[in-house]
This record gives structure tokens, C-alpha cells and sequence, in this order.
């Protein structure tokens, strides 16, 4: 007979940040960790809908995860940007696994592109993306 464990999905939100002591920082638009080992372990058979933003930066080792059915692996210097609405489980780190997070309320990334997006900003990094992308190419 086989055991079939039940996959629980946790929505995690900045709420779920806000009291939080062993974050570096919060205050409920932003949460930062310097060290991710210390925001707990997640069991790997255990599903999180993000409803928030979240960066993840490797500093050492390796951290595997599956996102949306898909496996992304990242290594030393590498990010990972996770947007809401997305689903991540089966968690898996190195020994030496050193990361840093970063996470941003939904509103509070709406209201920056919003802003941008009024005052031309956004046009503009598109333009100069665009001309350097001309200049190598010609």
C-alpha cells in the first residue's frame, strides 16, 4: 500500500512578514532577511502561493526549487525573481547554502511602475535598452 502526503499550499503575503523578529528589516510595503536560514525550514512537499514579490539572492551553495511545475536551480551571484501568483515547493538546499531575500507588497511595486510610467521613466530605459541593442548590432 503507499502513503500518499497531502500537499498543503501556505499563501504567504507580507502579512505573513510583519512580525517577524528575525528579519533585518520590515515594515510592511518591504521585508529583507540577510540570512534566509533564519525565516525557518519549509517542508519540501509543502506548496507557497506568493502574494508578494520576492528576490532571492544565492551569496553560497545552491538552493533548487520548483515554481510552477518547473525546476530552477541558482547558484553563487545568481537571482531569482518570483512574482505573485506563482507557486513554489520541494525546497531544496545545499549545506552551504547562504541566501538573502528581499520582498516587495504587490501595491507597493504597482505604485512604482505606476509613477514611473507617468513621469516617462519607463519609456525611456525601454529607448536606451533599445539603442544599445542597435549599437551592437550594427
Amino acid at each position: 500500500m503507499k502513503t500518499i502526503v497531502s500537499n498543503s499550499i501556505r499563501e504567504v503575503n507580507m502579512s505573513t512578514f510583519n512580525n517577524k523578529s528575525n528579519l533585518d528589516y520590515t515594515d510592511g510595503d518591504i521585508a529583507i532577511a540577510n540570512d534566509i536560514r533564519k525565516l525557518g525550514e519549509y517542508e519540501s512537499n509543502n506548496t507557497i502561493k506568493l502574494d508578494m514579490v520576492v528576490i532571492i539572492m544565492c551569496v553560497k551553495g545552491r538552493l533548487q526549487v520548483d515554481i510552477n511545475c518547473n525546476t530552477y536551480v541558482i547558484h553563487p551571484n545568481d537571482l531569482l525573481f518570483c512574482p505573485p501568483n506563482i507557486m513554489l515547493n520541494d525546497f531544496q538546499t545545499s549545506e552551504d547554502f547562504e541566501g538573502k531575500m528581499i520582498g516587495y507588497r504587490n501595491e507597493s511595486c504597482n505604485a512604482c511602475f505606476t509613477t514611473a510610467a507617468m513621469y516617462g521613466t519607463r519609456y525611456s530605459i525601454y529607448a536606451r535598452i533599445r539603442s544599445y541593442i542597435w549599437k551592437k548590432r550594427a
